[in-house]
C-alpha cells in the first residue's frame, strides 16, 4: 500500500502543476478581446473582458464552440451575454450548440422567429434552460461586467414576447410550423434590416457591430446622427454590396474593418464594391476567408491585432 502511494504522488503533483500552469496561461488579462471566429458563412463573435464573455452570433455550426474553447480559460463555462442579431441560420445555428455547452445567463433578440426545425429547436432550448431574453430598442445601454453596449438599432422592440415564453412541442418535420410561427413571432418585414446595431465603447475605442443590416437602416442611422467615429466596424452582411454604404463610411471612419465570411460562398462576397468602400476611407480590411479567426485586442487607448 505504501508502495503505491509513492507511485502516486509523483502523478498528482505532475497534474497539478499541468493544471496550475494551465490556468496561469490563460488567466485573463485587463484588455478587450474581439474575436471573429471563424464559422465560415456566417456570423460569430466572441468579446473577452477579464473573465466576463459576450458571443454575438453563432455561425451556421459548431465552430463557434471550438473557437470559445480556444480563447476562454478551460474551467469558465459561463457566457454572460449571448446576442443574436437576428433569426438567419448563419447567424444563429451555432447558438443551439453554445446553450447546450455552456451556461448563458442573459440573451439579447428580437421577438422574431424563422420557421424552421433548428429555430424551434434553439428556442425550445432557451426555454427549457430558463435563460431571459431581452428584446432591445435604441439606446438600451446593456452592460456585461465592465462591457458597455448600447443598442442603435432597432428603433424600438420588434416581435412577439411570447415567443420566448412558450414552448411549442415539436416532433418532427410534418409539425405545422406555419401555424406555429404566425402565432410566436411571425416577422413579414427583412430580417436582415431588423438585425440588433450594438456600439461597444471601452474608454477611447469604439467598436460598431452591425449584424446583417442593409444600406436603408444605414442610411436612417446616419440621418439621425448615430453613427460617429469608430475603430473597429463589424461589416454587415458579410461584404454584401447592398451594405456598408458610401454614407455609413463616411459617418464612421472605421480604422479596422472586420468581415465574418465564408471562404466557399455563392454569393460574391465580400463584394468588389463594397471593398472598394472599404479602401477609400482607409480601412485595414481583415477578412476570415483570408486569415481564418482574427483577434484584435484593445487596452482603451490603441488597438491591435494578435499575431
Amino acid at each position: 500500500m505504501a508502495d503505491k502511494i509513492k507511485k502516486f504522488i509523483p502523478w498528482s503533483l505532475f497534474i497539478s502543476f499541468l493544471l496550475l500552469f494551465g490556468a496561469i496561461t490563460q488567466w485573463p488579462d485587463d484588455n478587450v478581446h474581439i474575436i471573429a471566429c471563424d464559422v465560415g458563412q456566417g456570423d460569430g463573435t466572441l468579446i473577452i473582458h477579464q473573465f466576463t464573455q459576450v458571443v454575438i452570433d453563432g455561425g451556421p455550426n459548431s465552430n463557434i464552440v471550438n473557437c470559445l474553447s480556444e480563447h476562454m480559460p478551460f474551467w469558465d463555462k459561463t457566457i454572460e451575454l449571448a446576442v443574436m442579431t437576428h433569426p438567419d441560420y448563419d447567424h444563429y445555428r451555432g447558438l443551439i450548440d453554445l446553450v447546450e455547452g455552456y451556461q448563458v445567463s442573459q440573451m439579447v433578440a428580437n421577438n422574431i422567429s424563422k420557421d424552421n426545425s433548428s429555430f424551434w429547436q434553439l428556442q425550445n432550448l432557451v426555454i427549457d434552460h430558463q435563460i431571459p431574453v431581452y428584446a432591445p430598442s435604441r439606446g438600451d445601454q446593456i452592460n456585461a461586467g465592465q462591457l458597455k453596449f448600447t443598442v442603435l438599432h432597432p428603433s424600438s422592440k420588434i416581435g412577439d414576447i411570447a415567443l420566448w415564453q412558450n414552448y411549442p412541442i415539436i416532433t418532427d418535420q410534418e409539425t405545422n410550423q406555419s401555424t406555429l410561427s404566425a402565432v410566436l413571432g411571425a416577422y413579414s418585414g427583412d430580417a436582415n434590416e431588423a438585425s440588433i446595431t450594438l456600439l461597444l465603447d471601452f474608454e477611447d475605442v469604439e467598436i460598431l457591430l452591425t449584424g446583417d443590416i442593409g444600406s436603408r437602416s444605414e442610411q436612417a442611422l446616419v440621418g439621425e446622427g448615430l453613427i460617429t467615429d469608430v475603430e473597429v466596424l463589424k461589416v454587415a452582411h458579410h461584404g454584401s454590396k447592398f451594405s456598408t454604404s458610401s454614407e455609413f463610411l463616411g459617418a464612421s471612419l472605421p480604422e479596422i474593418a472586420l468581415i465574418s465570411v465564408g471562404a466557399k460562398n455563392t454569393y460574391g462576397h465580400p463584394t468588389s464594391d463594397t471593398l472598394n468602400r472599404l479602401d477609400t476611407v482607409g480601412a485595414k480590411i481583415l477578412r476570415t476567408d483570408q486569415l481564418g479567426t482574427i483577434e484584435l485586442i484593445t487596452d482603451g487607448e490603441k488597438i491591435w491585432q494578435k499575431p
